[in-house]
């Protein structure tokens, strides 16, 4: 396979694969919590607890233990809950930078025909485009599902349907993040004096589920179908310039033609995939000919 700047090298962008590594933890710390919140709640006559003194934390009676056992099993529930929602988040706005400094024409047509990495090899990008990226990807990740959509299609065209879709899911987790988020994890509007109880957020384990699994079919459909098309061969030029930028002995790499077996290398070691000779030569030779 041959350099393809408008394809992704490893068949998905970096942004979504280190999304998804997220989305894994998230989904083993609920489930441990899952499986073992009833083991937690009994553990009182089990566990050591220091003889009382002054700046000694943490000593529970059984009733305490219980009950502040069952609100940390509502807290990782509502953690996990604000964390995908959150993780969705940084990868819309990761990967949409990505894709407007590749392809800056998106939001500024006086860009047609300039390779957006172009300016970030060199370091000179206008003070006027980075603004512009900043206000319009920030608009990407604000507001309601239904506008954030609307201001994605005016940029990359028409939302997939199969994202549309989503709208409702997305809009129930995000509503509910917001909620949990904003009050702390507890309601407090119905407090009004600090003798009231608290009525905790609950999250169950359905929203739990369709959260992690909405936010990752949204991942992976913003990826193949919106962002990852204008991204294609620019994440690996990124990591090459990143790469070349450490290494002391770049020149004497170049004079005998070793960079491309080096990177692939460096590629393999970090990543455990790298893609072929050819492509890294021609990746190579399309970066020191921008």
């Amino acid at each position: 396979m041959t350099f393809d700047l408008n394809r992704l090298p490893f068949g998905t962008t970096l942004a979504r694969q280190i999304a998804r590594q997220h989305l894994t933890r998230f989904n083993n710390v609920y489930w441990v919590a899952e499986r073992s919140s009833r083991y937690l709640r009994s553990a009182h006559p089990h566990l050591h607890f220091p003889p009382p003194a002054p700046g000694v934390h943490g000593i529970f009676t059984a009733p305490q233990w219980e009950k502040a056992a069952e609100e940390h099993h509502a807290w990782v529930r509502q953690h996990v809950l604000v964390s995908a929602a959150s993780l969705l988040e940084v990868y819309i706005r990761s990967a949409s930078v990505s894709a407007v400094t590749a392809r800056p024409e998106l939001i500024d047509k006086t860009y047609i025909g300039i390779d957006g990495f172009s300016f970030v090899k060199s370091k000179t990008m206008p003070k006027s485009l980075r603004d512009l990226i900043e206000a319009v990807t920030g608009g990407f990740i604000f507001g309601p599902w239904t506008d954030r959509f609307r201001r994605l299609a005016r940029v990359f065209g028409a939302i997939p349907q199969p994202l549309l879709d989503l709208t409702l899911t997305l809009q129930s987790i995000q509503t509910k993040r917001n909620k949990i988020a904003h009050e702390f994890g507890n309601d407090g509007k119905g407090r009004q004096a600090p003798w009231d109880a608290f009525a905790i957020i609950q999250v169950g384990p359905k929203e739990i589920q369709e959260a992690i699994t909405a936010v990752s079919n949204a991942i992976a459909l913003f990826d193949m179908r919106l962002f990852g098309p204008s991204i294609g061969g620019h994440e690996i030029l990124q990591q090459y310039h990143i790469w070349k930028g450490k290494q002391k002995n770049y020149h004497k790499l170049y004079v005998s033609g070793g960079l491309a077996n080096e990177f692939r290398t460096y590629l393999g070691e970090q990543y455990g995939s790298t893609p072929g000779s050819d492509y890294i030569r021609g990746m190579i030779a399309y970066y020191n000919g921008i």
